[in-house]
């Protein structure tokens, strides 16, 4: 990578942005988050896409549950 000028710590944050933004189902608190942690604006593009696209990817899949919720029994069984 380091001939196309990326470097791996930037695909860290993307995926730290990412997987928060899908988890808490909140793009933009991810994308803040990634930007106070780093001091950084170099990336806020790709972080603003990326996190976009995983927000979008969970609210296709529909409600699922986390672990804590699933060990919580929440969410039970199919009614109907």
């Amino acid at each position: 990578m380091s001939d196309t000028g990326i470097s791996p710590q930037v695909f860290c944050v993307l995926g730290m942005g990412v997987l928060f933004a899908a988890i808490v189902r909140a793009p933009l608190t991810g994308i803040i988050l990634m930007l106070e942690l780093t001091r950084t604006y170099d990336f806020m593009l790709p972080l603003l896409v990326s996190c976009l696209c995983a927000y979008g990817v969970a609210e296709a899949l529909g409600k699922s549950l986390t672990p804590a919720q699933h060990a919580r029994g929440e969410g039970g069984g199919e009614k109907g």
